[in-house]
């Protein structure tokens, strides 16, 4: 081989292999988050106050403006849709119940949990027809139970059935979403409903039910952020900067609680009067967090999920949840 080709050989090939080392470079800076996503796609239910302020107030598309990222929003009845969202690849972060998402998760879905909207006893209610003579649980046998399945309702619901000896069998479960089983107890279609807010206080105002009983001592209620890990891996930035959009937006509402309500009044269509908007505000915004009760509440769920067989898969499930982003976003400065 000649000299000069045998120079343009070597250039070439100090080129090629230049250009991979690049793209290697680039890839690693893909994986690690220094680049942006060209969109943020985001979930939320009714009640996720949070959620519910930021999206009023275009305080994700304040924080994002000058990385030119689009915000996306998707509203959900309830958790098994959305998680259905998530496992199809629609969506990036967003609120959801317990179960729905260890499920999820347990199944396969690409998600993890970031953080949590709120940790109550009083979120979730026991419920029957106003003129009802029950007064617990346990005078339910036989009787029709509205229940959402799939969402962390159900867990509430089998601790009943534990705490009064009851077997699923020996009810009639009736399968319903939120505002169904509202309906359906005010038309005395069911004998009794299982619902979390803004639900009870709806079926209360409507003079639909009463409540017997809250989770208060037996179910400590959360409502986590979950995001898939594609996301995380790729801008775990991101997902800090999100949370510390709605960590703000839950601090807000606690000091501004009559605009707060007005904004549910208007996500919610005027489901509600503002009185009862203004009692939920403090329910909204306990416990914004990744605390030690909410990562108890996951392992209680999903030992509960295993237990009943919903959950057949044995894994850890502290590897659901990485506690991190959450902390990063509560020590950032406002």
């Amino acid at each position: 081989m000649k000299t000069g080709k045998r120079i343009v050989l070597i250039a070439t090939v100090f080129i090629t292999v230049l250009l991979c080392n690049t793209g290697c470079k680039n890839s690693s800076n893909q994986s690690t988050g220094s680049h942006k996503p060209k969109v943020i796609r985001l979930a939320y239910q009714l009640g996720h106050l949070p959620d519910i302020i930021a999206k009023n107030k275009h305080w994700f598309e304040e924080e994002f403006a000058k990385d030119s990222i689009a915000i996306e929003y998707k509203k959900f009845d309830f958790g098994p849709p959305e998680i259905e969202a998530f496992s199809a690849g629609q969506l990036d972060i967003g609120s959801i119940g317990d179960q729905p998402s260890i499920i999820g998760w347990a199944r396969g879905v690409d998600i993890k949990i970031v953080g949590n909207i709120v940790g109550s006893e009083t979120l979730m209610a026991l419920l029957v027809p106003e003129n009802s003579p029950v007064t617990n649980f346990g005078q339910l046998k036989g009787k029709k139970i509205g229940i959402t399945i799939g969402s962390n309702i159900q867990h509430l619901f089998n601790i009943y059935l534990k705490q009064y000896g009851l077997k699923q069998t020996d009810v009639d479960v009736v399968n319903l979403q939120f505002t169904e089983c509202v309906n359906a107890l005010s038309l005395h279609q069911i004998d009794a409903t299982i619902i979390g807010e803004p639900y009870v206080s709806l079926a209360v105002y409507k003079k639909a039910g009463k409540i017997i009983a809250y989770s208060k001592g037996i179910k400590y209620v959360t409502l986590p952020y979950i995001a898939t890990n594609s996301f995380i891996d790729k801008y775990p930035d991101i997902v800090e900067r999100v949370l510390k959009v709605y960590r703000k937006a839950s601090a807000w509402a606690k000091q501004n609680k009559e605009e707060a309500a007005g904004i549910l009044m208007h996500e919610e269509n005027n489901l509600l009067p503002k009185e009862v908007e203004l009692s939920l505000i403090d329910k909204y915004t306990e416990n914004f967090g990744l605390n030690d009760s909410a990562l108890h509440a996951f392992s209680a769920t999903y030992k509960y999920l295993q237990e009943t067989g919903i959950i057949k898969q044995q894994k850890d499930i502290k590897r659901l949840y990485e506690v991190k982003f959450d902390q990063q976003a509560k020590n950032d400065k406002q």
